[in-house]
């Protein structure tokens, strides 16, 4: 350790990342540098007038995706099988973690890769893109709670889950959903998806918008109807 301006400064700590529970060491290969990160941008529509200088630029509700960029370098007699099984690894979608980031985790949607350069017959470097929902969720917003009264984080998008037989109200902050339960029902507001605990789809069951249970940072207050079980999933973290 070194301190420099007032700052600890640490050196020779190792970064790894995780993806679907395997660390990139035990596919025997290693990262060549820190991930780059592009965070989601807004997304915007432009308008051209005539006679006016420039366009109008309107703000639709859309964010990009974010994307983790990591280089990878291996060093093998076999080389090109080698690659092959970490390209079997990193396919997919799954849960992304990283070594700054130990608590939380990427959403990977789609996973790309660039050229493989090879310096010598067995040792090379390819990069690998992992396109990610423009969110870092906390692991912890993964556990289902029976009451929720404050988020401390960014707006979130929960999954409820909800129990009992007959037609329920759900209310969060004021905004009221209707729904029709047949024993058990989960709403996830993010995927935009009902369904039952064996798998229908329940879409129809529910009356009113998804958007209207996302729950902003600061108190909350959710409630359900008389005689329904709720346990909620807040997925809460960070937005990119």
């Amino acid at each position: 350790h070194e301190t420099k301006g007032g700052v600890l400064m640490k050196f020779n700590i190792p970064y790894h990342i995780e993806f679907n529970g395997y660390p990139e060491d035990h596919f025997g290969v290693l990262l060549y540098d820190l991930p780059i990160l592009s965070l989601g941008t807004q997304n915007y529509e432009a308008y051209a007038v005539a006679g006016r200088r420039g366009e109008l630029i309107g703000q639709n509700d859309s964010v990009g995706n974010a994307n983790l960029k990591c280089t990878f370098s291996i060093l093998s007699k076999y080389f090109l099988s080698d690659v092959l099984k970490i390209k079997a690894w990193l396919s997919g979608t799954g849960k992304l973690r990283t070594s700054d980031h130990t608590d939380c985790y990427y959403n990977v949607l789609k996973i790309t890769y660039g050229d493989i350069e090879r310096d010598l017959r067995a040792y090379g470097r390819f990069t690998v893109t992992f396109i990610c929902e423009p969110y870092l969720f906390r692991r912890d917003g993964d556990i289902s709670v029976a009451a929720l009264t404050f988020n401390p984080y960014d707006k979130c998008r929960p999954v409820y889950e909800i129990t009992g037989n007959g037609t329920c109200t759900l209310t969060v902050n004021g905004k009221s959903v209707s729904a029709t339960i047949g024993q058990n029902l989960t709403i996830d507001t993010n995927r935009m998806l009902s369904f039952r605990e064996d798998g229908a789809i329940m879409n129809t069951s529910l009356s009113g918008e998804n958007e209207d249970l996302w729950i902003p940072h600061g108190e909350c207050y959710i409630s359900v109807s008389s005689g329904y079980g709720l346990e909620i999933q807040p997925k809460w973290g960070y937005e990119l």
